[in-house]
């Protein structure tokens, strides 16, 4: 924590304004994550309808996906995030103020289009923004700030509906329903520090590295470990409230609570993934992460007991989630700096895919 701390206050002006809006989006991201699927059925829809809102948030991402390297190209990776990040944030705004098919599945595609913008600007714009030597260490702060907002965001998603019906005496539909609106908000002021960015000088491209390029073959690797990855995860990650409401008749605080304690288990982990990678390599320990967190998966699926279903989903969360930016990280180092939206592109759109038809 302490080297972690050491470091970025080493970074670039960009890299920390940066992962400052980067906390307040993934905040309102994750109350988002917290609440929906709950206000859904608290309108009275059925979890097949439900499953279809996700699906068509996922085709959002891979739509997103496909003009993302052109944008960043054309218009450059500040107005590209600047953009994604206003883009998504109204259409959250939008979507929490109706209950009609039509603005449910619109601004679920456009808020997973200005996701997936987002999702394949964010490497690059670190690498970008960052040296060789600390461009591991980076990205593993940038995904313990996006984990520490999602403590905060699962816990204010869980507890202010709660605390809103309390005070108001509101029904619980109504009370969702202004968190929701009100978690949209903070991330337009996630837009304030965006404006304070500026593009960096393009990195030059040197033929002395200690990484080597990437070939048909490790791109083909990172292409079925994306769509694969994704498949899976669109099978579970958006229904886990939904599984622990049901199942386990946990309230909106509870569920914000098992989601919150996950992002401080999973930060903490995160904090230690590049000192992994640099004693056991990069491939490694992500094979190894991945790996590991599929028996916690499959007792998820058979578990009666809600301590155990919930220690399985925090540590399904952190194994999966710790490899997320190593894997990215990998991702830029094997690629040309003229490549990198390009590759990622591809690789996000896969994903994108495999979520979409997952869910």
């Amino acid at each position: 924590m302490v080297n972690a701390a050491r470091s970025a206050r080493e970074f670039t002006p960009n890299a920390r304004w940066f992962l400052l809006a980067a906390f307040l989006f993934w905040s309102q991201h994750f109350v988002q994550g917290v609440l929906f699927n709950l206000y859904l059925r608290e309108a009275g829809l059925r979890e097949g309808y439900v499953g279809r809102v996700a699906a068509v948030w996922a085709l959002g991402l891979a739509a997103g996906t496909l003009p993302s390297s052109w944008l960043n190209e054309k218009f450059g990776r500040r107005a590209t995030v600047l953009g994604a990040s206003l883009l998504g944030c109204l259409a959250l705004e939008v979507r929490a103020l109706s209950l009609a098919p039509g603005i449910l599945y619109a601004t679920s595609f456009l808020y997973g289009a200005a996701f997936s913008v987002l999702q394949v600007s964010t490497p690059t714009f670190l690498a970008e923004n960052s040296v060789p030597r600390e461009r591991t260490q980076l990205f593993g702060v940038h995904f313990a700030v996006s984990l520490s907002a999602g403590l905060v965001g699962s816990l204010l998603g869980g507890r202010a509906p709660e605390w809103l019906e309390q005070l108001t005496h509101i029904d619980p539909l109504h009370a969702y329903r202004i968190v929701l609106i009100s978690a949209s908000a903070l991330g337009l002021v996630g837009l304030l520090p965006l404006l304070r960015l500026t593009d960096p000088e393009p990195e030059e491209e040197t033929v002395a590295r200690v990484e080597p390029r990437p070939r048909g073959r490790h791109v083909a690797v990172f292409a079925w470990n994306y769509l694969l990855i994704g498949l899976g995860a669109g099978f579970v990650i958006p229904f886990f409230n939904l599984y622990f409401a049901q199942r386990f008749h946990s309230t909106s605080g509870q569920i914000g609570l098992y989601f919150s304690s996950a992002q401080v288990v999973t930060a903490l982990a995160g904090l230690a993934g590049p000192p992994l990678a640099r004693r056991y390599g990069l491939v490694k320990t992500v094979a190894f992460l991945q790996l590991a967190s599929l028996p916690f998966l499959l007792s998820l699926s058979v578990e009666s007991f809600l301590p155990v279903a919930v220690f399985s989903y925090w540590m399904r969360s952190t194994l999966m989630q710790t490899a997320s930016p190593l894997t990215a990280a990998l991702l830029m180092e094997l690629t040309e700096p003229s490549q990198r939206t390009k590759v990622l592109a591809m690789c996000t759109l896969l994903w994108d895919l495999g979520w979409s038809a997952g869910s």
